[in-house]
């Protein structure tokens, strides 16, 4: 990549490349992209909320257990 200089740019300098605009996102694709994370967030709860009844059978916390096991994967 050549450098730029006062009086030429280089094409392929990224700093001279113009940026693709993206049309704007309908309201549909930005609720469909909201759920999917959300959709996500839910599986790494899922997996967090497992661990943690794992541990708690392995304790002697009963509380925290009983409490663990209300919640419905």
């Amino acid at each position: 990549m050549s450098l730029d200089t006062y009086t030429e740019h280089s094409p392929l300098n990224p700093a001279n490349i113009e940026e693709i605009e993206c049309e704007p996102q309908t309201e549909l694709e930005a609720q469909q992209e909201w759920n999917m994370e959300l959709c996500a967030k839910i599986t790494l709860a899922k997996n967090q909320l497992k661990y943690c009844i794992e541990i708690a059978e392995q304790g002697t916390n009963t509380l925290l257990l009983n409490n663990l096991l209300k919640i419905k994967l």
